[in-house]
């Protein structure tokens, strides 16, 4: 979910606005256009270790989630198919 977040950008990643040509503030928004028909997870298995820069540690968190009737729609931009366009509903 935290992907899939609305994140402001500051001064210094400031969006440029081609229609009035200045850097403006703006937000942006990560979605996926369509899901693939087989999805690979990458999974972070070790830590950066704060003690010994450089160095890491094996995470040990346990990660669950569905094997079947994974919905990941609400994470795609929702498009009218019908009409064969890409516009967001």
């Amino acid at each position: 979910k935290s992907f899939c977040t609305s994140e402001t950008l500051g001064e210094a990643d400031s969006w440029y606005c081609p229609v009035c040509k200045k850097h403006v503030k703006a937000s942006k928004k990560m979605l996926l256009w369509r899901l693939p028909p087989i999805l690979v997870l990458h999974l972070n298995r070790f830590k950066a270790s704060s003690l010994l820069p450089g160095t890491h540690r094996k995470n040990a968190e346990r990660i669950n989630f569905p094997l079947t009737s994974l919905d990941l729609s609400p994470f795609t931009h929702h498009t009218s198919e019908a009409k064969g366009g890409g516009v967001a509903a």
